[in-house]
């Protein structure tokens, strides 16, 4: 591997639209590197403020997706067939409302399409297979949301060899010659009436797939079906199943014998807690103590499990399996146990002419068995970068990679009853970089939009050499998404291969984001009763929005930022006062004020008056500061030596002798005669916190 040439175009591009995600175009796709069994954390992704795509994406027939809203991934499969799963506002896995898919090989100005699909039903999850990929080629998966909608959701993958498609009869099952898993996306429709599943615990087939097999190795079976909308501790749909015997083999369905029946499910009527061990993955377990499950889930023995089965080499079985929800959802299958099934063994040899290394010949040579029926069709899927890419010949067939890199074959057999197994072969090809080469590599950066966040990306841009151009931060993990996101500030080697596996590399700074910030300002120290100003400062100007935490005790002059910025504060209590502020470019940054109230609360009661009507001291009240004048006088009351009550008064201004007591029984106007009385103030105060006063006062004449 050569280093040849190096160039370095750094573009900067300024703050993006903070919102737009990153990969809202095919070229910046999220690369997706695990497609075995994956499904990403909750929430992973988001589409909120997509936009359309600027490339054209292809519809076609049967496709409905509107490409207003869309963000892009890419994957590699393994295998000849993905499953993709998209669950939005379900089970706690996202947001997004009515989620739509399409699946597309690349490149990215030239796609073309090779399945999609949107939500069938209300769950806001949808899934699609495709199948017949090239192994190790990149796919771009477009996620989109229904009528517009934008929000969060999950990815799962899962690479598998397809069986054929499912049937709905019996006489027409998907003949099984080996125990791979296998999924099914969708599961619509239903065959003709079947006596023989009547008259089983499932009692009628609602949305049904059929399988039968003949057993090569005699042993023990067991199998684990999934809904492809299980999420544990929610309810999915509800999957039941019969196995059954062939007596007479694999064509003898109208005798079948049933030997395994499971239909548990729902308690209509009942709260899921009572009847969630009968939900979820279903089928065969050693050790199970039942061989039926009737429908529902009254039994304590009920778990949608029921035993194993021990198969008979050279017996035939077959397989019902029944989504009694009907939500036009699939399943997936995994097998287990000693048995093997009967069927063809595909194998092959890989040889090279001079060596292992692109643009040199490769010998493939066909090695199958053929143990209990005949091989009719072989199909060769050599890969990403093969030529040819595929063959239906019986072999040896000469290949020669354009690429280098781990290569993964299949070889996928049909026999004559039908079984159609695959086998899969992994190899290395050795690069063949020319010194001619004349690869480079350029970059666009965007910087730190924000302090603190991982906001800054890469996007390499390869020239010349040999596309398809894959690219990578550490020169040994390499992606085909040209976009590296989620960076924080600091210096990166960008890296990039060809296919022929010529490198080079360009060094590149993301520089971090200017200060962006608020300051709420010093300590404030205010006695009960007291307002202050508060000053936020914001640098390196005006917010776009700014928000306290708590508006309660807050007064604004105006609804402007700069008003929002600059509050007049009454407080009640000691408390932290806490500002956000964001700009456009969706950055944040907050502050908080300590505030600290002295809850002192000074009243003066005097303990003399003269209630003489000459307007001096001739009234008894309350006297205090703006911590209760706010608040007031909530009850005041006079009391003579005896304790009888001659005055009362309720909700009562402070400060304001004019409305205090006279020195007069009641309202009667009758004044007392000279002596002490005794008095009961409440007093209640800014903080809602109210205060009883006791005292005496003399009344002179």
């Amino acid at each position: 591997m050569r280093i040849i040439y190096l160039s370095l175009v750094l573009t900067f591009l300024g703050i993006r639209l903070a919102a737009q995600p990153i990969n809202d175009e095919c070229f910046s796709s999220f690369y997706l590197p695990n497609t075995d069994d994956w499904c990403s954390d909750a929430g992973a992704y988001t589409n909120v403020n997509a936009t359309a795509s600027s490339v054209t994406v292809p519809t076609g027939a049967g496709c409905f997706l509107s490409h207003d809203n869309e963000v892009w991934f890419s994957f590699k499969p393994q295998t000849t067939a993905m499953y993709v799963k998209i669950t939005g506002a379900a089970f706690g896995l996202g947001t997004l409302q009515n989620p739509g898919i399409g699946v597309f090989r690349g490149p990215c100005n030239s796609l073309t399409r090779i399945g999609c699909n949107l939500v069938s039903t209300s769950t806001n999850q949808v899934e699609l297979s495709v199948e017949s990929l090239v192994i190790g080629a990149t796919y771009y998966l477009l996620v989109e949301g229904g009528s517009l909608s934008t929000g969060t959701f999950q990815i799962c993958l899962n690479g598998f060899i397809p069986p054929p498609s499912p049937e709905s009869d019996c006489g027409n099952a998907v003949v099984l010659c080996d125990k791979s898993a296998f999924v099914v996306d969708t599961l619509l429709g239903v065959g003709a009436i079947d006596p023989g599943v009547t008259n089983t615990c499932v009692n009628q087939e609602l949305s049904s797939a059929w399988y039968k097999w003949t057993c090569y190795t005699s042993g023990s079976l067991t199998f684990t079906i999934t809904p492809n909308n299980y999420h544990a501790g929610f309810e999915s749909d509800d999957i039941d199943f019969v196995v059954y015997e062939l007596p007479g083999g694999l064509t003898d369905c109208a005798h079948k014998q049933v030997l395994r029946c499971m239909a548990s499910g729902a308690n209509v009527g009942q709260p899921y807690s009572n009847w969630k061990r009968c939900n979820g993955p279903t089928g065969l377990a050693a050790g199970d103590p039942d061989d039926t499950e009737p429908a529902g889930c009254q039994l304590n023995s009920q778990n949608s499990f029921v035993n194993a089965l021990d198969i008979v080499a050279g017996h035939s079985y077959a397989l019902m399996i029944n989504n009694f929800s009907q939500s036009g959802l699939g399943f997936s299958i995994e097998w287990g146990g000693t048995a093997t099934f009967q069927g063809p063994e595909p194998g092959f040899d890989v040889s090279a002419v001079q060596a292992f290394e692109c643009d040199k010949t490769i010998i493939f040579s066909n090695e199958s068995l053929q143990p209990t029926d005949s091989i009719i069709e072989y199909l060769w899927n050599f890969g990403a970068g093969a030529n040819p890419p595929s063959s239906t010949l019986t072999g040896p067939i000469s290949v020669i990679y354009d690429s280098f890199g781990d290569k993964k074959v299949a070889l996928t057999v049909t026999s004559e009853k039908g079984c159609v197994v695959t086998k899969l072969i992994d190899f290395y090809i050795e690069p063949c970089c020319a010194d001619t080469s004349t690869l480079g590599v350029t970059a666009n950066v965007q910087h730190q939009v924000c302090p603190g966040t991982a906001s800054g990306f890469i996007q390499g841009i390869g020239t010349s050499g040999a596309p398809e151009y894959q690219y990578s931060l550490d020169c040994m993990n390499y992606q085909p998404a040209e976009v590296f996101p989620f960076l924080l500030p600091g210096d990166y080697t960008l890296c990039i291969q060809d296919e022929k596996g010529c490198e080079n590399q360009v060094d590149v700074t993301v520089l971090p984001a200017t200060g962006f910030g608020v300051e709420a300002g010093d300590t404030i120290f205010l006695q009960l009763g007291d307002s202050s100003d508060i000053h936020a400062m914001t640098f390196p100007g005006l917010p776009s929005t700014a928000t306290w935490e708590d508006t309660t005790n807050l007064h604004f002059a105006g609804n402007s930022v700069q008003d929002i910025l600059n509050p007049t504060v009454l407080p009640t209590m000691t408390d932290w006062y806490v500002i956000t502020i964001t700009n456009d470019a969706g950055c944040s940054a907050t502050d908080s004020v300590l505030i600290i109230v002295d809850p002192y609360k000074p009243i003066y009661i005097p303990n003399v008056i003269s209630a003489n009507q000459d307007g001096i001291n001739d009234k008894l009240t309350v006297y205090g500061n703006k911590a209760a004048k706010i608040k007031g006088i909530e009850l005041f009351q006079i009391f003579d030596r005896w304790g009888g009550l001659i005055w009362e008064k309720e909700n009562l201004p402070l400060n304001d002798a004019s409305l205090g007591w006279d020195g007069t029984l009641g309202d009667t106007g009758k004044a007392v005669n000279p002596g002490v009385f005794a008095y009961m103030v409440r007093v209640n105060f800014l903080d809602n916190i109210p205060v009883t006063y006791h005292g005496t006062v003399t009344v002179l004449r």
